[in-house]
């Protein structure tokens, strides 16, 4: 858990971040490791995180994919117990992306 990237994310995230997004990238963050900024390991990243923001796990999807396409995260793929693992590298944030 890192309150740090936590912090990070509520002060520099764009403004333009719909409030689910906002949301998303903060449990993201939440569950991130401090030092390699590298979160999720579950299988279904989207159905831990639709229960954590009240969400359904497609609508969280399409939200993981905005966050994507405004690189703000970084999916990675590695190795699970059960198969493949979709996990995420947190951007690091700075104050010039609040305004973007």
């Amino acid at each position: 858990m890192s309150g740090r990237l936590v912090r990070e994310v509520l002060e520099h995230a764009p403004n333009t971040l719909s409030r689910l997004e906002l949301l998303v990238l903060v449990s993201l963050a939440e569950s991130a490791n401090d030092h390699t900024r590298t979160t999720y390991g579950a299988q279904s990243a989207a159905v831990v995180i639709a229960h954590r923001v009240r969400s359904t796990p497609a609508t969280v999807r399409n939200a993981l994919g905005a966050l994507r396409q405004r690189a703000l995260i970084k999916p990675i793929h590695a190795q699970a117990h059960r198969g493949q693992a979709q996990q995420y590298i947190l951007t690091e944030l700075h104050e010039y992306h609040r305004d973007t």
